[in-house]
């Protein structure tokens, strides 16, 4: 929901208000640090049946990089 709130505000709204579209436009905007757009994007990775990722990022680090970004400008102002 961070995601689509930065959209919004930027005027690049998302295709819909699925916070899962919002996370994948957020990935592709060459504006942001790539961190940011990493962490998107690796949020927005499919686990397997068994609960694996294909990183080893922590998804809660993650989320927490991208709603401060996205809510509080953290991360925006490189």
């Amino acid at each position: 929901m961070a995601a689509l709130h930065h959209l919004e505000q930027a005027g690049a709204p998302p295709r819909s208000r699925s916070a899962l579209d919002a996370l994948r436009r957020l990935a592709e905007l060459e504006d942001l640090p790539a961190p940011l757009r990493g962490a998107a994007s690796r949020l927005t990775t499919r686990v397997t049946e068994v609960h694996d990722l294909p990183h080893t990022q922590d998804p809660l680090a993650d989320a927490r990089m991208v709603i401060s970004a996205c809510l509080m400008g953290e991360e925006l102002k490189d």
